[in-house]
């Protein structure tokens, strides 16, 4: 489930990537996907404690809680409020990367807890 919420991710911003000469057009669709696929992934984590989950699995919902923060402090579809799509891109660029590394059953714990760290506190 968690890497198939990545997966579409991944393909929504695609969609924004493929029409960079029209951003303002596709981004707000992409934030709203990217919005709803986070929302699934903490929906479906929140039943269950830390102590639950595999210790990636509890990293994964701390990188989705922080880029649900980050998204809710530049979101397109606020009025009054200034969208950075440049701030976007890097953050979804930084949430899969973090997402997929620590999500990854090959990655080792260092370079998970760094990523991790990174994302979340960097």
């Amino acid at each position: 489930m968690l890497a198939e919420a990545l997966s579409e991710i991944k393909a929504a911003t695609d969609v924004l990537w493929n029409h960079v000469d029209e951003p303002d057009k596709y981004a707000k669709a992409t934030f709203v996907i990217i919005w709803a696929h986070i929302q699934d992934i903490l929906s479906r984590l929140e039943p269950y404690s830390d102590s639950a989950l595999r210790l990636k699995h509890a990293m994964c919902r701390d990188i989705a809680l922080a880029m649900q923060d980050r998204m809710e402090d530049n979101n397109p579809n606020e009025d009054g409020d200034e969208f950075d799509l440049a701030i976007f891109a890097s953050d979804v660029t930084s949430f899969l990367t973090a997402f997929h590394i620590c999500l990854h059953d090959g990655t080792n714990q260092k370079k998970r807890k760094a990523e991790y760290k990174e994302f979340c506190h960097g």
